[in-house]
């Protein structure tokens, strides 16, 4: 799976399961279904709900 930043920067994501990946298409967020990712790091539940307020 590929983390791209919206200004040129692509990055692997590891440990993303392609099959149930979903993007926010903003560059920053995205999720599987047993990770949250925040630009291309993994991030537990509760930074993502952090982030996400």
């Amino acid at each position: 799976m590929y983390y791209e930043n919206f200004v040129g920067k692509i990055k692997v994501l590891k440990k993303a399961d392609p099959v149930t990946f979903v993007s926010n298409d903003d560059g920053y967020f995205g999720w599987d279904a047993k990770h949250f990712y925040i630009q291309n790091k993994q991030v537990t539940e509760e930074e993502w709900n952090q982030k996400q307020h």
